[in-house]
């Protein structure tokens, strides 16, 4: 996935609230499944789980 992909896949998450994107975290941290991210390999996958919690870090403070 190039960078612009990648970064408009974490907008587009980011812009559905604080609740699903903590959700999405913890389904991407646990490796669960999902129609959303299996066409993500495993290193986009944990990549973009740390993304998002890094972005999910400033409302946590």
């Amino acid at each position: 996935m190039d960078e612009t992909a990648f970064d408009s896949l974490v907008e587009e998450i980011c812009q559905r609230g604080c609740e699903e994107v903590d959700q999405i975290i913890l389904a991407l941290e646990q490796e669960l499944p999902s129609a959303e991210w299996t066409q993500l390999d495993a290193d986009t996958r944990k990549r973009l789980a740390k993304e998002l919690s890094d972005i999910m870090a400033v409302y946590k403070v």
